[in-house]
């Protein structure tokens, strides 16, 4: 399944489900939904890592209200 984020494209390999001939989309068992969002959750992740540097991110200083 292809997956792209903020112009970034991965691929999430050996998805099973029940998919439309028409349209193309699909509906997944439990498990099968979970491991996507998790693949996908994790791609984001990479993603935003890769346009800021995490220990700037740290280091800016919070506003309190």
């Amino acid at each position: 399944m292809p997956c792209t984020y903020k112009g970034a494209s991965t691929v999430i390999p050996d998805i099973t489900g029940d998919y439309c001939p028409a349209c193309g989309e699909a509906i997944f068992n439990a498990a099968e939904s979970s491991r996507v969002s998790t693949a996908m959750l994790e791609f984001n992740r990479r993603v935003n890592a890769s346009i800021a540097d995490p220990s700037f991110i740290t280091s800016v200083p919070t506003v309190q209200r």
